[in-house]
């Protein structure tokens, strides 16, 4: 951490940070929530329902997708450094065995 976020100070700025972002989320969520409210005023409840399915349903499936790419390459390049890292520990293995 850099030096300036040491200790109790650190404590206080992620408390802060974290209200913050608490309720920008709030602020945002209420803003879409009027947003929505004023779009869909005076539509019948059954398109409302179909459109906020068909929306979810899409969003729901970007974001499984999105997610998958990230773990997909994630642990892509997590064998890379594995495989990097086995010559070191051979290397390792054998100084050790040697020193036995």
């Amino acid at each position: 951490m850099k030096p300036f976020l040491k200790g109790l100070g650190a404590v206080a700025v992620v408390a802060v940070l974290a209200v913050l972002t608490a309720g920008v989320v709030v602020f945002l969520a209420s803003l879409l929530r009027s947003a929505m409210r004023w779009f869909f005023n005076g539509v019948n409840p059954t398109v409302t329902a179909a459109i906020v399915a068909g929306v979810a349903t899409t969003v729901i499936s970007v974001f499984t997708v999105v997610i998958g790419r990230y773990l997909e390459r994630r642990s892509a390049i997590e064998a890379e450094i594995r495989k990097s890292k086995i010559p070191v520990y051979t290397e390792l293995v054998r100084a050790l065995d040697m020193e036995s």
